[in-house]
C-alpha cells in the first residue's frame, strides 16, 4: 500500500509556513471536518535550546514557546488550500480544541485561563476564564474545560457556565477530561482518581488508583533533568460509547474498562512503549494510540519510538499501516470518519480506503544543516550575485529609461547614510528576473536588483530596505514595505499593501493597475497610467501620478471601507490583515 500524495503545499507555500517560522513544529493536528484540518503549531524546544546550557537553560525554561496555527483545506482550489495564524505570544501551554458552537473554529486556553479562537475570519483574544485551567475537550460541539476541582462550558464568546464543582478536597486539580454527551463524560485528577459527570452531579467511580497505577516510577525521559520519581499519572481518556472507555498512563500502560471491571491491556512490544500514551482515537471501527512526551519533556530522541498502534481485543500492538505512517506518528485526532496522524515530519490522514499526504517536510526544503544548504544551492542556481555597490552605481548610470536617476540617487543615499556607519553596509544582491508559482518572500536583510521581469502566482512580499526590478512586476497580491522602483509595469490582480514605520515609497515608471491599493505610511509615485477601483490610505499625501484620473477617490476612513474582521478592540490587527491577503480573501466591506 503506497501513500497518495495530492501535493496540498507547493515548495513556496511550504516555505512561507514553515520556512519564515523555522522553529515551530506540528504539536495537535484538529480536524474540523475531513476537508478542513487545522494544526496547532509551537516552536520546538529542543532546536530553539540547542546550544544552552547552564544559566542560559534555565532563563530558556523559564520563557513561553509562542504557537501558530495552520489550515488546510483539502476541497479548496489550488492557490487557496492553506490560511496561518503565526505568532501568538504569551501564551502558557495552550490548549486548542474545535469548537463547533457558536462558530466553528479553533477556541484555545492556556494554563492561566486566557482564551483566544482563531479561524472564520477571526483571530480575537476573548475574556478570561479567570481561574487556572488545565484542559479542555469538545463535547456534543462545545468547549469544556477544567480545573481546579471546577468544569466549566463555553456556552457562547465570552460566556463560561460552571457545570461542576468538587468541593471535598481543597487541592484536587482536574487533569484530564473526555466524553460523548453532556450527561455522559469523565474527568481524571493529578492522583489518578476518576470522577463522571450525569448531567447533574460529579461523582467519584469505582475505579481504584491505588491498584492499577504505580506509586513511584521513574519516566524515562532523556531530558537535561534528572529523572526524579513521581507518581504515574492519567494523561488520556478516551471515551467513545458508554461502555467503552479507555485510560492511557504515563508509563504507557493503557487501562480498560470492561463489565468486570478494569484491567490492563497488553502490550505487543512493552520495551517501545515506555513513554505516556497520548492519544487513544477511534475512526472507522479502529482504535489507534500514539505515545510521547511534549513541551518540556520534549525527549531528545523522541524520534527514535514513533509508532502507530492498535488496541485490538485485549492487545495494544503496532499497528497495520504502511511503514512510512509510523514516521508521522506522534499526535492524532480523528472525526467525520477520518483519522489524521501528525508529528514534526508532517501529517497524513487516513478515510478508511487510502493514506493521503497532507504534509510531509521530506519533500520539502526542511530546515536542519543539511536542507539549510540545500536552499542555499537553489537560490545559488538563480543567479544570485552579490555585487559592489560601485560598480552597481555606475550599472545604473549606463542604463536608459524610467527611474534610472531616482534609482541611482535612492542607492547613493543608502550607500552614505550614517545607518550604516557602525554595522556596515547590507549586502547587495544581483538577480535575474523569474516566476514563481506560489508565495515568494522577499528578505528584508538585502538591497536586491532584479535584473528582469518578476512574477509571482500567489502573494509577492518585499521587505528589503531597497529593491530594484529592472523590469514588469505581476502577482495576485502585493505586499510592500521599504523602498521599491519598478521601472516597468506594475499589475496586481487583487491587493496591494503597503506599509512603513519610515515613510517608503512605492515607484513605479510604467502603468500601475490593482483592484486595492492600502496604504499606511506609504507613499506612492506613477509615471504612468493608474488603473486602481478602490485607493484606501490613512493619508492623502505622497502621491504623485502624471495620469491619475480626476475622478479617483481617496478613502481615508479605513474604519468604514475594511471588513469589521479585522479590527480588535477598535484597533487595526495588521496580523490578521496580512493573514487575509495572503489567503486572498476579502478585505473591503461589499
Amino acid at each position: 500500500m503506497s501513500l497518495h500524495d495530492p501535493k496540498y503545499l507547493d515548495q513556496e507555500t511550504y516555505n512561507q509556513i514553515f520556512a519564515k517560522h523555522e522553529t515551530y513544529r506540528i504539536f495537535k493536528p484538529l480536524i474540523q471536518d475531513r476537508n478542513t484540518l487545522r494544526f496547532h503549531l509551537k516552536e520546538d524546544d529542543y532546536q530553539l535550546r540547542e546550544g544552552l546550557d547552564g544559566e542560559e537553560l534555565d532563563l530558556f525554561f523559564d520563557g513561553e514557546m509562542r504557537d501558530g496555527f495552520v489550515s488546510i483545506f483539502r476541497n479548496r482550489p489550488e492557490g487557496k488550500v492553506f490560511a496561518k495564524s503565526i505568532p501568538w505570544e504569551g501564551w502558557d501551554n495552550l490548549r486548542p480544541v474545535i469548537s463547533e458552537f457558536p462558530k466553528a473554529q479553533i477556541v484555545g486556553v492556556d494554563r492561566t485561563g486566557q482564551v483566544m479562537r482563531v479561524g472564520g475570519g477571526e483571530a480575537v483574544v476573548e475574556q478570561a476564564v479567570g481561574e487556572m485551567v488545565f484542559d479542555t475537550t469538545v463535547i456534543d460541539g462545545y468547549v469544556y474545560l477544567i480545573g481546579r476541582g471546577k468544569i466549566w462550558r463555553r456556552d457562547a464568546a465570552d460566556t463560561y457556565t460552571l457545570i461542576g464543582e468538587r468541593n471535598d478536597n481543597q487541592a484536587l486539580i482536574f487533569r484530564r477530561i473526555a466524553g460523548i454527551a453532556a450527561n455522559d463524560f469523565y474527568v481524571a485528577d493529578e492522583q489518578g482518581d476518576l470522577f463522571h459527570f450525569d448531567g447533574q452531579q460529579l461523582n467519584a467511580t469505582s475505579f481504584q488508583p491505588k491498584q492499577f497505577m504505580g506509586n513511584k516510577v521513574v519516566h524515562q525521559s532523556p531530558t537535561i533533568y534528572e529523572n526524579q520519581p513521581e507518581p504515574e499519572q492519567i494523561t488520556c481518556i478516551a471515551h467513545f460509547a458508554p461502555n467503552e472507555l479507555y485510560l492511557g498512563t504515563s508509563t504507557g500502560r493503557v487501562l480498560a474498562q470492561t463489565t468486570a471491571g478494569w484491567i490492563e491491556l497488553n502490550r505487543s512490544q512493552p520495551e517501545q512503549m515506555t513513554y505516556p500514551i497520548r492519544n487513544i482515537v477511534k475512526c472507522q471501527g479502529r482504535i489507534f494510540v500514539v505515545t510521547g512526551f511534549w513541551g518540556r519533556y520534549n525527549i531528545l530522541n523522541r524520534r527514535e519510538q514513533k509508532h502507530l498502534w492498535e488496541i485490538i481485543g485485549n492487545v495494544v500492538q503496532l499497528a497495520d499501516v504502511p511503514a512510512e505512517v509510523h514516521d508521522f506518528a506522534e499526535t492524532l485526532d480523528a472525526k467525520d470518519g477520518v483519522l489524521l496522524v501528525a508529528g514534526s515530519r508532517g501529517a497524513l490522514l487516513w478515510d478508511g480506503v487510502q493514506w493521503e499526504v497532507v504534509i510531509d517536510a521530506q519533500a520539502y526544503h526542511i530546515l536542519s544543516t543539511e536542507q539549510l544548504e540545500v536552499i542555499e544551492a537553489d537560490q545559488a542556481a538563480k543567479a544570485i550575485v552579490e555585487g559592489d555597490y560601485e560598480q552597481v552605481l555606475a550599472d545604473i548610470h549606463s542604463k536608459t529609461g524610467a527611474l534610472t536617476a531616482e534609482m541611482s540617487a535612492k542607492l547613493e543615499e543608502l550607500k552614505d547614510s550614517p545607518k550604516y556607519w557602525m554595522s556596515g553596509l547590507p549586502p547587495l544582491l544581483i538577480r535575474e528576473g523569474w516566476h514563481a508559482e506560489g508565495f515568494e518572500i522577499l528578505s528584508d536583510k538585502e538591497v536586491l536588483v532584479i535584473q528582469g521581469d518578476l512574477s509571482c502566482g500567489k502573494c509577492l512580499e518585499f521587505y528589503g530596505p531597497l529593491t530594484l526590478v529592472f523590469g514588469n512586476v505581476n502577482a495576485q497580491n502585493l505586499i510592500i514595505e521599504g523602498e521599491v522602483f519598478i521601472q516597468g509595469n506594475l499589475q496586481v490582480e487583487n491587493v496591494i499593501y503597503a506599509y512603513s514605520e519610515s515613510m517608503g515609497k512605492l515607484w513605479v515608471g510604467g502603468d500601475l493597475q490593482a483592484q486595492i491599493w492600502l496604504s499606511l505610511g506609504q507613499q506612492l509615485e506613477v509615471r504612468g497610467a493608474v488603473s486602481v477601483e478602490h485607493f484606501c490610505t490613512q493619508q492623502s499625501f505622497g502621491y504623485q501620478m502624471e495620469q491619475f484620473p480626476e475622478n479617483q477617490d481617496f478613502i481615508t476612513d479605513l474604519d468604514e471601507c475594511l471588513v469589521p474582521e479585522l479590527f480588535k478592540d477598535g484597533a487595526l490587527d495588521f496580523e490578521e490583515l496580512l493573514m487575509r491577503i495572503e489567503k486572498n480573501e476579502a478585505i473591503l466591506r461589499s
